[in-house]
């Protein structure tokens, strides 16, 4: 007889977004949120799931969510803290989030890229993807717009050295 031997396993796939809150272009000071998305398109639950995230320098005041700590500039998400991450289920989906906001100043152009890591217990590491792109497991990347800034000064000086009276010459730089 054959015998065919099924493996039931979970297949994990996840995705990262961000949007920055005031849905202009990022800059400097702006709050952006971060949303990781895991599903489970295998044939058996995923268990223990570890979402750990570390943190770009040129984000702050990092604001985790879903259960989230935030611990030597990475975020973490576990079973203890998050419970839909003890199990997850086949055909089954689970997100978190956290904000950050974004340095300032920042040169124009720069780029923060980010990605999270998801381990567990009956599946290998993933990574997740940015599904903005056609490129498999890459960073969310964003590009900073920042404005540019000028200070100008103007002095104005009387010719003769005293207070400014009609008929006087100024002369301005």
């Amino acid at each position: 007889p054959t015998v065919v031997r099924v493996v039931a396993r979970p297949n994990l796939a996840s995705t990262k977004t961000v949007t920055d809150n005031n849905g202009g272009s990022p800059q400097p000071g702006d709050t952006l949120t971060y949303t990781i998305t895991l599903r489970n398109t295998g044939s058996t639950a995923a268990t223990d799931i570890v979402i750990s995230d570390p943190i770009d320098a040129n984000l702050i005041n990092i604001v985790p969510a879903n259960g989230g700590t935030l611990t030597g500039g990475a975020i973490v998400w576990n079973r203890n803290t998050t419970p839909a991450l003890a199990s997850l289920a086949p055909n089954a989906t689970t997100t978190v989030t956290f904000t950050a906001q974004i340095r300032a100043p920042l040169p124009n152009s720069t780029v923060i890229p980010n990605q999270a890591r998801i381990n567990g217990a009956n599946f290998t590491e993933i990574l997740s993807d940015d599904p903005s792109t056609p490129t498999p497991n890459d960073p969310t990347r964003i590009t900073i717009q920042s404005q540019a800034t000028a200070t100008f000064t103007k002095e104005v000086r009387d010719a003769n050295g005293g207070d400014v009276v009609p008929g006087d010459i100024l002369t301005y730089t």
